[in-house]
């Protein structure tokens, strides 16, 4: 017997399973109802034997279920039983038969009818089942008008329920290959959506290994590019020098920002983005997101303003950095399309009705005074990769991501985003976001900027630091990124070395890149982490330093042993800021002047 009978086999098996209860009820219902015309002894000897069969067959289909090696052993002893099931059936047909009364003869033809009817409909396919399934009844069928022949004496009602018989038989096997045709359909359109489901899922996860590799391969260089350009502007250079350098800047983080995007909606679309929800300030953050843009409104002649309303919440529950990449999208888009006036930031509570569904929450708006946008356009407005003005001559550069991502970020946290032309001209754009207050209200920092600190321990001191990098375009970036902090560093190339100048002495804090030759940044850490603990030696923290920024490859880096996570292009803000909470976690570090080599 082929794989592929004995998985036939097995398919008819399982529907039979389904319906054990059932059989077992209808033959204790036909043995009760009949047995003053076959008998009691027939109709007892009849049900036990049937019932012993049934409780058979579904033993060998459990064991065929949990135990996929006995399963060539099984399958002649399942198809043994299904036989005597069904011969069981029709010998009680049979039985009726016998009787030579009209009554019997009509109940046993019904009774052979019925079950052929219900044998079309748990043989899965299989031509074995098939086969042991309708064969007795069918046989039995065919046996009627010799009852019939003997009641009456008569060839013309023999004859014609000898027909009817075979009319049924027709009618049966036709079902049968329609249903065997039916099935076999179902089966190919399976096996292709199987086989399609498993092609789109391999093409995920190449999309997903080839943005992160993309993502690596392009922030390596960009990173390389922007610090220079950054360290460039912050020089003494003449004007014509300092305006070019500031070019490059504004472009390589144009190009930064437009990276995350595209990032952002491929992980959106392989729902692998998620929410980071916790309790934030939110007067900060909105005036980090004006303050932000006030140079280009500037050069415009615009004016950004910013309004909270009155007793608003100053803590709440949410994605800070999300809301705050809405908002940051919402506001560049206002300022690119407005050319006289100004636009307004404004956040207040969220009540009433939005749409069809009450809304209670925090509600964000930024409102300009620039054209507007045609009410036949506004369907297309969210859409992915729509530019409203595809005309040649247009004035304005962009991908269409923006907007198209505010919709997908909002919609991941509950919310919505409205937009709307308002009557005197402008747009306004309205963000809803069910968000909680916050019950904690920690004091409101001011932003960061990326003037660099004097990062040093508790003491004063300057700290040490360890950077592992490979890349000497990166290596050179980040030296010139740390040298206006006063801490000494030392620069190794690989994980391996890292380990073995840590064993040395100790660090302050380390700067650990991910991917890297003989030995990468997660390995590295984790052996750091385990001499610390099996060592006694206190914990240093580890900074990664790295352009893999998706959300589950800062958990990896967590679960390694990293205590912090600042992506790549570097931003110096961000650096500083790393730096200086892990100075704060860092005890004074014993080591000499003359170990480290900047």
């Amino acid at each position: 017997m082929t794989p592929k009978k004995r998985r036939r086999i097995g398919e008819a098996l399982r529907q039979r399973a389904g319906q054990w209860r059932t059989r077992i009820g209808f033959s204790l219902l036909i043995a009760l109802a009949f047995w003053p015309m076959v008998g009691l002894r027939f109709a007892l000897i009849w049900t036990v034997a049937y019932v012993l069969v049934q409780a058979g067959e579904r033993f060998v289909t459990a064991v065929w279920t949990a135990s996929p090696r006995l399963r060539r052993r099984l399958a002649p002893i399942g198809v043994s039983l299904v036989l005597s099931s069904n011969l069981l059936f029709a010998v009680f047909a049979l039985r009726q038969a016998m009787t030579l009364e009209t009554q019997g003869l009509v109940c046993a033809a019904l009774l052979l009818s019925g079950a052929l009817i219900n044998g079309l409909m748990v043989t899965a396919g299989s031509r074995t089942i098939t086969a042991v399934t309708l064969g007795p009844h069918l046989c039995a069928l065919a046996a009627l008008p010799v009852f019939m022949r003997i009641r009456y004496d008569q060839p013309l009602p023999a004859l014609q329920l000898l027909v009817a018989g075979l009319l049924l038989a027709a009618a049966t096997v036709a079902a049968v290959r329609g249903l065997s045709a039916a099935l076999a359909q179902r089966r190919t359109a399976e096996a292709t959506a199987v086989a399609a489901r498993r092609l789109a899922e391999a093409a995920s996860r190449a999309k997903s290994d080839f943005i992160a590799n993309m993502s690596h391969e392009i922030r390596t260089p960009l990173n390389g590019v922007i610090g220079m350009a950054r360290a460039l502007s912050q020089a003494d250079l003449p004007p014509r020098e300092k305006e070019q350098s500031l070019l490059l800047v504004d472009s390589g983080e144009a190009l930064r920002v437009l990276l995350n995007d595209m990032l952002d909606l491929s992980k959106i679309e392989a729902g692998k983005l998620t929410i980071d929800a916790r309790p934030f300030a939110l007067r900060p953050m909105l005036e980090g997101v004006t303050r932000l843009f006030e140079p280009a409104a500037a050069a415009k002649g615009l004016t950004i303003g910013l309004e909270i309303a009155p007793g608003l919440a100053r803590t709440w529950i949410g994605d800070e950095a999300r809301i705050r990449q809405i908002l940051s999208n919402l506001v560049s888009n206002a300022v690119k399309f407005t050319s006289t006036g100004g636009l307004v930031v404004s956040a207040a509570p969220a009540g009433g009705s939005s749409g069809s569904a009450a809304f209670a929450g925090l509600r964000l708006a930024v409102v300009d005074t620039g054209p507007g946008i045609d009410p036949a356009q506004m369907d297309r407005l969210f859409q992915k990769f729509v530019q409203l003005d595809e005309s040649s001559t247009r004035r304005h550069g962009g991908t269409g991501l923006g907007l198209a991502l505010c919709a997908d970020l909002t919609s991941l946290m509950k919310g919505e985003v409205q937009a709307r032309r308002r009557p005197g001209g402008g747009m306004e754009f309205v963000v809803l976001l069910p968000l909680e207050i916050s019950q904690t209200d920690f004091a409101e920092t001011p932003t960061l900027k990326p003037a660099a600190p004097a990062v040093g321990d508790g003491d004063g001191a300057p700290l040490w630091v360890l950077a592992t990098e490979d890349h000497p375009t990166n290596r050179k970036v980040l030296e010139l990124l740390l040298e206006p902090t006063g801490v000494h560093c030392r620069f190794v190339e690989n994980g391996q070395e890292a380990v073995e100048i840590w064993r040395e002495q100790d660090w302050d804090i380390i700067l650990m890149d991910v991917q890297m030759p003989v030995m990468d940044g997660l390995a590295a850490t984790r052996a750091i982490r385990s001499e610390e603990a099996f060592g006694g030696r206190r914990r240093t923290p580890i900074i990664a330093l790295t352009a893999n920024a998706l959300q589950h490859q800062q958990e990896e880096y967590a679960a390694a042993g990293m205590d912090d996570f600042v992506g790549k292009p570097v931003q110096p803000d961000r650096l500083y800021a790393a730096l200086s909470r892990a100075a704060e976690q860092s005890a004074p570090s014993t080591r000499s002047a003359d170990a480290a080599q900047a």
